[in-house]
């Protein structure tokens, strides 16, 4: 059985992005897209039937409702977690609400250099949420709309 998550956006309306580090997750869905990058330790990650090890450097997508789970295979796990309220990215219109992902893990599709351009969106977003800087929500939400849309562009979805 899994269990819904209220996701509270506390600093900034639809979007949170934070620093965890977690032992065990149970199943559970969300309305947010979820991008899970992984900093330190290995976790184990499951979505739908499927479970996969992810390293440090390696990222999670999960799309709204979708349930997951997380948990350590040693130690624990450090990740960076982003979590979008699906209005923040009208752009994909209703498509979004019938869109499914075909590939969870972008590290096993996105050529390289894909890679680093995600990670470098979600760092340039994170560090301007973090410090709160001059416009920093406008600058965060581009970085992390730029990484979905890299990520979709790139990632079976059906």
């Amino acid at each position: 059985m899994s269990e819904v998550e209220i996701i509270q956006h506390r600093q900034m309306e639809g979007l949170s992005l934070f620093v965890n580090t977690v032992e065990l997750r149970t199943p559970h869905s969300h309305s947010e897209w979820e991008l899970i990058w992984l900093l330190d330790g290995v976790l184990s990650i499951s979505c739908g039937t499927s479970s996969r090890l992810l390293q440090p450097g390696q990222l999670a997508l999960f799309a709204p409702n979708e349930v997951h789970e997380i948990q350590k295979t040693t130690g624990s796990g450090t990740f960076l977690c982003l979590q979008l309220a699906p209005a923040l990215c009208s752009g994909l219109g209703d498509a979004q609400q019938r869109l499914a992902l075909s590939e969870h893990y972008p590290h096993d599709i996105l050529p390289p250099e894909e890679l680093k351009a995600v990670c470098t969106c979600l760092a340039l977003a994170a560090n301007a949420y973090f410090v709160r800087s001059p416009l920093y929500p406008l600058y965060s939400l581009g970085q992390c709309c730029l990484a979905l849309h890299r990520l979709l562009t790139c990632l079976p979805v059906r």
